[in-house]
């Protein structure tokens, strides 16, 4: 592709009469394996046009255009588009970020810099409180009940199914044992423990979240 433009002697084509929406674009939290678009206006505020080129990048997850362009009128609507990774490539890795640098009528030297920046969302759950359960003493094939606080620390509504495991299956009941919980939103969730003989007791709940759009839980 070859662009060229001339001008007056005397009109300034600086890139200080280049306006920017602004430098700093930050996508709304996105679903693992999902794309999302952002968009900013360069403005020119001079009469003489302006030739821009986005350098290549290595970060794959971003893309823009256009790359390379005159700027003659007035202003020119960039598009953004974020790509974030697929899930199993997510589980450690919540931010992504790179930076674009942008030539201004052919100035290498010192090249406007345009920051985008995006959060991949995990379907994860807290508890405020403790995520531990404790039960008053009970007899045998008695009933005792205690509740334990449950968040949601995403962004997004998060899906959970509550499953148990222990030496003696079955005698605890968890309620509600699956649901929706919205965006921060803390439930309590009810642990009813019924034992059918003496002793000790020690289970294990596994809580499974997805996001309902996915079909891959996260256990914690």
């Amino acid at each position: 592709q070859v662009s060229a433009h001339t001008w007056q002697k005397g009109l300034d084509s600086s890139p200080s009469s280049l306006a920017w929406d602004s430098k700093e674009i930050v996508f709304t939290p996105s679903l693992p394996s999902s794309c999302s678009y952002k968009t900013f206006r360069l403005l020119n505020n001079r009469d003489v046009p302006i030739q821009f080129n986005f350098r290549e990048f290595e970060n794959d997850a971003f893309e823009i255009l256009p790359k390379l362009g005159l700027l003659s009128q007035e202003n020119q609507i960039f598009l953004l588009k974020m790509k974030t990774p697929l899930f199993e490539e997510t589980k450690h890795k919540s931010l992504i970020t790179t930076t674009i640098l942008c030539d201004i009528n052919h100035d290498t030297k010192h090249p406007e810099k345009l920051i985008l920046s995006g959060t991949i969302q995990s379907p994860r759950v807290a508890f405020p409180d403790s995520s531990y359960v404790y039960f008053h003493p009970c007899v045998v094939d008695g009933r005792v009940k205690q509740g334990l606080r449950v968040k949601n620390t995403s962004q997004l509504p998060v899906e959970f199914v509550w499953t148990t495991q222990g030496a003696v299956p079955g005698i605890t009941r968890i309620t509600p044992n699956s649901g929706i919980m919205q965006p921060n939103e803390i439930q309590t969730h009810d642990w009813v423990f019924t034992p059918t003989n003496e002793g000790r007791h020690s289970f294990k709940g596994i809580i499974a979240t997805n996001f309902p759009q996915t079909q891959h839980y996260l256990e914690q």
